[in-house]
């Protein structure tokens, strides 16, 4: 019988301390309120959004190609601007002819025999203007 108490005894005291370990723990929840997030708020404007890099370097291109021209001179006019897309093929800008035409007969005078070609002749585009010009000389 005495163990029967005892035993009674435990569980209410067991009991008893759980109770007061909840009405504890209810007690420092509601003397401590619960702190909301602080968010930042802001008015909204109608703007330009504007970001700023600096930063030093050197700026390489993608792709990288080497232009050049098959004859020299003065240029007559010039198609695209600098900056602008070009496609493969595109015309760039065309070079007096009669300047062209002047320093072929230059390179080879009259009196001397012209160049042999090896393969099928080249006609260039200013060709025929070299003709002109040496049917109007003297």
């Amino acid at each position: 019988m005495r163990r029967a108490f005892l035993r009674r005894r435990k569980t209410w005291l067991f009991a008893l301390v759980a109770m007061l370990a909840i009405v504890a723990a209810v007690y420092y929840q509601r003397s401590f309120p619960a702190q909301a997030e602080s968010i930042d708020t802001v008015t909204l404007d109608r703007g330009d959004i504007e970001k700023v890099v600096l930063a030093s370097g050197i700026i390489k291109p993608a792709v990288q190609v080497s232009v050049g021209a098959q004859v020299s001179g003065q240029l007559r006019k010039l198609y695209v601007r600098q900056g602008e897309r070009v496609r493969k093929g595109q015309l760039l800008a065309e070079i007096d002819p009669d300047a062209a035409a002047f320093r072929l007969t230059q390179r080879y005078p009259r009196s001397w025999p012209a160049p042999e070609r090896k393969s099928r002749p080249l006609r260039p585009r200013w060709c025929s203007t070299v003709k002109r010009w040496r049917a109007s000389r003297p």
